[in-house]
């Protein structure tokens, strides 16, 4: 609008205002629906497995004038506002808006259906009103006492644990749950009872109906896909344009914990029993305690080892019944491979070539090592048990040669650190645990808690 003022003397002036815009239109919606915020802020839900808290996602737009608030509302039928009277969001910019109410407990039963209502205001003070379709509340975990897997290609060498000589391939098949309110089945393997998924992460692999995972090859089949390992990774901002030669294999001695996971629509998800698979070849020596008595276990070279030696394990301090351990030396093959699992970023092997490490130690063995005998073995605990007390090993070696000033030193590789250490530094009652009757055998008592395998240099 502009104004223009006239004096009687003849004299003008003019004023114009800012202007403004003509907004006849409310504001649209390009979407709204629910999210459960303990399994994805993204995808679009019709059940959760929470009764304290409701959320949802929505984005709305207005091309002639801003939007200037929201309200949002929650109750048990379309536009009602029984449970959580309106709130006000204030919006900071155009993006996707998401509003979680988390102070519901108490509020929400199990099997009820709930809605929420959006009002989206303009700066012409036109509003839009939208309602979701609703979401169902289920606390119930799916029921998995049916559940059956077996691995194809194993023996079983213990309660729900199996062996396997194949280093490269598993497979897994399980028979449908009877619960008829599953819908996806989950599966990973892990490095430990409590480390999930750093062998191969967690991956739907069927819906409601019995199903199979094949790794072979570089290749991993299950229902509606098949495709290189390496595309199961959960990619890294280092390694997101990186390509893998898709490799999996497996150390002898590595134990794999396989898990997997029956789940109903509202994310509730209850374990399936799973055996842990033992990687367990043709001559590595297996021991079990039958009623928690201590083991005398001997490591003897496998045909192909020229490395000629002797390893003689005996536990202390008494194990639990049942309890196996196994033990087996390792080639000069079987030490350069490249043992890991390209569908995991996360996997840290428990064999590494001692070549290219040997300047990875802890600070007590830095500038220390003069040189590899070429002997090395694996020892593991099956099923991960920790040991009570400490194991006492015998190291009897042929063709060593040292000058008269170096000792042979046992080290272990310790994967989570990523680093050799002294394996007669692991037990707290002394610094050096270590009994020698010449420089080809001696003996040494190792804590073996939280380590999976040793290594003799």
């Amino acid at each position: 609008m502009t104004i223009k003022a006239t004096t009687g003397s003849g004299r003008e002036i003019v004023a114009s205002s800012d202007g403004v815009y003509i907004d006849v239109t409310p504001p649209r919606f390009e979407s709204l629906f629910h999210v459960d915020t303990s399994w994805s802020m993204d995808e679009t839900t019709e059940y959760q497995g929470s009764n304290s808290s409701i959320a949802v996602r929505w984005r709305a737009i207005d091309m002639e004038s801003k939007i200037t608030e929201y309200r949002w509302a929650i109750g048990t039928s379309k536009g009602s506002t029984d449970i959580r009277d309106f709130d006000t969001i204030i919006p900071k910019d155009e993006k996707d808006v998401v509003a979680v109410a988390e102070d519901l407990d108490g509020l929400l039963e199990d099997g009820s259906v709930y809605y929420v209502t959006v009002v989206a205001l303009n700066q012409a003070g036109l509003e839009k009103i939208v309602y979701t379709n609703g979401v169902t509340v289920l606390m119930a975990e799916p029921n998995t006492t049916s559940a059956n897997i077996t691995v194809p290609g194993t023996v079983p060498i213990g309660p729900s644990v199996v062996s396997s000589e194949d280093q490269t391939s598993l497979s897994f098949i399980w028979t449908a749950v009877e619960d008829t309110g599953v819908d996806a089945y989950y599966f990973s393997i892990g490095s430990a009872h409590n480390t999930l998924d750093d062998i191969v992460p967690r991956t739907q692999v069927g819906t409601n109906g019995s199903g199979f995972v094949f790794i072979h090859d570089g290749i991993v089949e299950f229902e509606g896909f098949n495709g290189d390992i390496s595309e199961m990774r959960e990619r890294t901002i280092d390694d997101a344009n990186k390509t893998f030669p898709n490799n999996f294999l497996m150390e002898p001695g590595r134990n794999l914990f396989v898990h997997m996971d029956a789940c109903n629509a509202g994310h509730r998800c209850s374990e399936m029993h799973s055996p842990i698979v033992v990687i367990h070849r043709e001559g590595d020596a297996v021991g079990t305690s039958s009623n928690g008595e201590d083991l005398t276990l001997e490591c003897v070279e496998h045909p192909s080892d020229e490395a000629n030696a002797t390893v003689v394990v005996k536990t202390t301090g008494g194990l639990h019944a049942g309890e196996k351990m196994v033990c087996g030396l390792l080639s000069e093959q079987d030490v350069v491979q490249e043992y890991t699992s390209d569908a995991s970023a996360r996997f840290k092997p428990i064999i590494v070539n001692p070549y290219q490490t040997a300047e990875l130690t802890d600070r007590n063995l830095r500038h220390r090592i003069r040189q590899y005998t070429g002997h090395s073995f694996v020892l593991s605990p099956v099923a991960g048990q920790e040991f009570r007390g400490p194991l006492s090993i015998t190291v009897t070696m042929n063709n060593v040669t040292a000058a008269s000033s170096e000792l042979p030193r046992l080290l272990f590789w310790n994967a989570e650190s990523e680093m050799w250490q002294d394996a007669g530094r692991t037990c707290q009652s002394s610094t050096q645990e270590y009994t020698y009757k010449n420089t080809s055998e001696f003996s040494v008592l190792v804590s073996l808690q939280h380590k999976q395998r040793l290594r003799q240099i």
